[in-house]
């Protein structure tokens, strides 16, 4: 895996993790990492994206959240091209009818990404359908209004019986992951689709993830269960 010399990574190379995917079932892998970077740094993750992509963290209209979409999407293409034997910069992507974005040209690999404040977390896996949020939990948000909109009654009865914004995030993070990995539409399928978080939502497999404090998370996967398995991204210039 090639990558500008500034910017090294201090854990092991996703290609080591790369051969994991051939067991079957599939494991779930679960990579976690910041993306509070230097902005004078972030030059150098950019070259590692399409224009397309750029233009789009360009669309943010303060510097941290430019660099914070930068790293995210530069992240990702680190750790598809380890598992794919790529440069980061060759990784080319499609998206389905419905948005949910694919690699283009090959099954290999199933992924999917998140970010929120200071982190980004991806899902990657094989053979499987797969999705992952992470959110920052916000006291200031106005969970009950956004609960009374886009959460089902059910849900709403657990969020009653389990107050606060961490409930509310708890239960976002995971209706948000099977959204996500089913592929669907995100308005649609929240008013339609009812997720507990502790309980899975057939064929889905939900996850809880404990990833960073202050923060909450959620995976879903189809197929046969398993335990998601938390790896590290790191960089050397952070």
């Amino acid at each position: 895996m090639s990558i500008n010399a500034r910017i090294p990574l201090l854990n092991p190379s996703p290609t080591s993790y790369c051969h994991e995917l051939a067991a079957d079932p599939a494991p779930v892998h679960i990579w976690l990492w910041r993306t509070d970077f230097e902005e004078s740094l972030c030059a150098e993750f950019a070259h590692m994206l399409t224009p397309s992509e750029r233009t789009t963290a360009a669309r943010f209209r303060f510097p941290h959240d430019r660099a914070r979409a930068l790293i995210s999407r530069a992240g990702l293409r680190l750790l598809l091209g380890g598992y794919l034997g790529l440069a980061p910069e060759s990784i080319a992507f499609s998206t389905t009818a419905a948005g949910k974005p694919h690699l283009a040209g090959t099954s290999a690999v199933a992924f999917n990404l998140s970010h929120s404040g200071d982190y980004a977390a991806a899902v990657i896996s094989r053979g499987r359908e797969v999705g992952i949020d992470i959110e920052q939990i916000r006291s200031g948000a106005d969970w009950r209004a956004i609960a009374a909109r886009f959460f089902t009654e059910e849900e709403q009865d657990w969020l009653a019986s389990t107050p606060g914004v961490a409930a509310f995030f708890r239960l976002w993070t995971a209706k948000e992951a099977v959204v996500k990995a089913a592929g669907t539409g995100l308005a649609l399928a929240l008013q339609h689709l009812t997720v507990i978080p502790g309980q899975d939502s057939p064929p889905w497999n939900v996850r809880e993830l404990d990833l960073a404090t202050g923060y909450a998370a959620a995976v879903a996967f189809d197929g046969p269960p398993a335990a998601p398995r938390i790896l590290s991204l790191q960089f050397g210039c952070q």
